[in-house]
């Protein structure tokens, strides 16, 4: 059997899985102070050793196997000049059995791979939209996505060499109620992907880009609710590709804090939601119907109510933490009540948020209030 010269890219191969260590004495055999002071190049410091001999006759004869797998980089080492020496040294043949090399070969091309493990970059499938928004056309660029991706430490699904992402197109400026729910079905239908890539495993988290109307947000978050690992980014006036970026987060975390007022009575059916988040909620715009109902009012603790009200994600937590203990504060002094009417200027992340953490067969259904110039209007409710 005539001997067969190992390929270039194999020689790459086992320098690469080997991490450039000799795989019995680990010496690096690519130090370049190493290198300078006792050998003129790399190849005479790092020699590529065969297990079983390249041809039959030699050390740890390999029987069975070709030409081509004695030439293969499953038979080939990183070894030093000394290991080199010491292996294929006849005296040293009970030693270093074919076993026993291909043990130590691969245990330490294990390790390798095990602390060279720097994937600290979770993979998150995008969940955006495009359409209308107040007569302009929104969506988020490929570049915006990308840059608070990675500033948030995760990588977008790629299939085929392309982001994976699903894209629900919102293009209604809904004034009636089939246009809020034709917005639904669309939505409904934009995550029929994500719910089979999650039966089969294949989808752990979600990352969601949305800038569209209040009611369909919360809509979106009530069905993604909050039993999947999602991460819901905001829209920030900045210049570039920061611009859903969330700031580090700081000491002076946004507090929030609820006010309910009106009778304690177990009968209530219907409660008024006043969410003053971005903005106040001027008393004239209540509509009337709503106006005698008990109320809660959401409102940051200490500062005006302003756009930008959410700087980082501790602020958006913050945020969701007391709508939260909203929901529970109406259980408790409400338990009859089957319908919140929610109506206020809110970031569109904390919109998301509210959906996903209206717990289904628990919490009373939301009705989500969209504002058409001075005045609130009832969009369809969300149940379950």
């Amino acid at each position: 059997m005539s001997r067969k010269s190992v390929a270039p890219s194999t020689q790459i191969a086992v320098w690469a899985r080997a991490a450039g260590r000799c795989v019995l004495c680990a010496k690096n055999l690519l130090d370049p102070t190493f290198l300078a002071h006792h050998y003129h190049s790399a190849e005479l410091v790092g020699q590529i050793a065969h297990n079983a001999p390249a041809s039959p006759g030699g050390p740890r004869n390999g029987s069975g196997l070709t030409r081509d797998e004695r030439a293969a980089a499953e038979n080939l080492l990183l070894l030093c000049h000394d290991c080199h020496k010491s292996v294929d040294n006849p005296l040293n043949a009970s030693l270093f059995t074919e076993a026993r090399v291909l043990d130590v070969k691969r245990e330490h091309e294990l390790r390798v791979r095990r602390v060279t493990n720097f994937a600290t970059m979770q993979k998150t499938l995008v969940l955006t939209n495009r359409g209308i928004l107040r007569g302009d056309a929104v969506h988020v660029s490929n570049p915006e996505i990308s840059e608070a991706l990675v500033d948030a430490n995760l990588v977008a699904h790629v299939h085929d060499g392309w982001r994976s992402d699903i894209v629900i197109t919102l293009d209604d400026e809904p004034a009636e109620d089939a246009a809020w729910m034709r917005g639904r079905g669309l939505i409904d239908a934009g995550l029929l992907s994500l719910a089979r890539g999650m039966d089969e495993g294949a989808i752990g988290h979600v990352s969601v880009f949305a800038l569209t109307f209040i009611p369909w947000l919360a809509y979106l978050g009530s069905r993604l609710d909050d039993v999947m690992s999602v991460e819901v980014f905001e829209k920030h006036r900045v210049a570039g590709s920061r611009a859903w970026c969330w700031a580090e987060a700081s000491d002076d975390t946004r507090e929030f804090d609820t006010i309910a007022s009106g009778q304690n009575e177990s009968g209530v059916r219907e409660i008024l939601v006043v969410t003053n988040l971005t903005g106040t909620v001027s008393e004239k715009r209540i509509p009337t119907n709503l106006t005698a109902l008990p109320r809660v009012v959401l409102a940051p603790v200490g500062v005006i109510p302003a756009a930008g009200i959410l700087r980082s994600k501790a602020d958006l937590q913050s945020a969701a933490e007391a709508w939260i203990r909203l929901l529970g504060q109406v259980e408790a002094l409400w338990p009859a009540a089957v319908r919140l009417h929610v109506l206020g200027p809110v970031p569109a992340s904390f919109a998301v948020r509210m959906g996903m953490h209206r717990m289904k067969t628990a919490h009373a259904e939301l009705v989500v209030y969209h504002r058409t110039g001075d005045t609130y209007q009832p969009t369809p409710p969300i149940t379950d």
